[in-house]
């Protein structure tokens, strides 16, 4: 019985080294660092994403047709409307280099070309290591996004997530509409 014991403790502490080196490798330790800055202005091929499909095969398709076309993206982006009540992605697609949004306008007709334009947003950067590194992105660099609107009293509007693979980071773009009045003070 002893023996058990032992083995069973041995098992669970390498599932529990194993959960949290991956939980690590991920991101999920990171801390978030925000700023608010101008951004933008960014052009982006992009697509609507329905509700039940898969941006990643959205954003794949997309790639895809950039290639054909000798337009390389290298900074994937998702459009969500409305991140804090809904947190879907409606949008996504890849910026393209202003030399080639002529070229990418004219790649299908089932893609649009968007500006992203200059603003003041809030910014912040997560690590982007695998497909885990988004999910959990989304769980904690929203949470603090709104933390932070929420004490600044702004109200926000669409959010940008740009994967840049460049610099493996994702950055989280955050529209400010305005700053809310506080009347009760």
């Amino acid at each position: 019985m002893k023996r058990f014991l032992k083995s069973l403790l041995t098992v669970v502490v390498a599932i529990i080294v194993f959960l949290i080196g991956f939980l690590w490798y991920a991101g999920f330790f990171e801390k978030v660092f925000i700023t608010e800055k101008e951004t933008g202005p960014y052009y982006a091929l992009v697509a609507e994403v329905g509700f039940y499909e898969d941006p990643v095969n959205v954003r794949n398709r997309l790639f895809n047709a950039l290639k054909a076309e000798d337009i390389m993206g290298e900074k994937a982006v998702a459009i969500s409307e409305h991140p804090f009540r809904e947190n879907l992605i409606t949008k996504t697609g890849w910026l393209v280099d202003n030399k080639d949004v002529q070229l990418a306008e004219r790649i299908n007709p089932d893609f649009e070309i968007i500006q992203i334009p200059q603003e003041k947003r809030i910014v912040a950067d997560f690590p982007y290591n695998n497909s885990f590194s988004i999910m959990s992105g989304s769980y904690i660099v929203y949470r603090r996004l709104l933390q932070y609107a929420n004490q600044k009293n702004m109200e926000t509007g669409k959010i940008y997530e740009v994967y840049d693979n460049t610099e493996d980071r994702i950055f989280y773009h955050l529209n400010i509409k305005k700053e809310r009045l506080d009347t009760q003070q």
